[in-house]
């Protein structure tokens, strides 16, 4: 039944169910929401809105009790693990936006200038030939060592 009403999304409905919990009930429940966002990381964005609401509607209760450090610890360590993925993952983002406007222009200059060059690829690597063309200079490398033995 928890989890039906934790599916609320709804922002003035959060407030005024977390300001209409007794005190006697604040701890049990952020236990409630920690427990399921520790059980299911991929819910966090879920029940932010529930923890957020909580946590200040009834941040007077919690600055007196001193088992809350405790209790948020693996939610710290949760946010410091997805923050440090975050800045390298929003770098890749801006790399690959880059790359998707300078394939988009490349294609516009294309269409302008009406080549039908653009279209295909510009290089082509033929895995085989490479193998063969390794191989051939490796066996006169060989011959060549040899020689210079005599």
């Amino acid at each position: 039944m928890l989890d039906h009403a934790l599916q609320v999304q709804d922002v003035r409905v959060i407030t005024s169910t977390v300001a209409r919990l007794p005190v006697t009930s604040v701890m049990p429940f952020l236990n409630a929401v920690l427990a399921r966002i520790q059980g299911k990381p991929n819910r966090v964005a879920a029940l932010a809105s529930w923890l957020r609401a909580l946590l200040s509607t009834h941040a007077g209760f919690f600055m007196s009790c001193p088992q809350l450090l405790p209790l948020l610890t693996p939610l710290y360590q949760l946010i410091d693990e997805r923050l440090s993925v975050f800045k390298p993952l929003l770098k890749l983002v801006g790399r690959m936006q880059i790359l998707q406007s300078q394939v988009a222009s490349q294609a516009a200059e294309g269409r302008a200038s009406g080549s039908a060059e653009a279209s295909g690829p510009l290089l082509t690597f033929d895995e085989a030939a490479e193998e063969k063309r390794e191989r051939g200079e490796e066996s006169n490398d060989d011959a060549d060592d040899d020689d210079d033995d005599d």
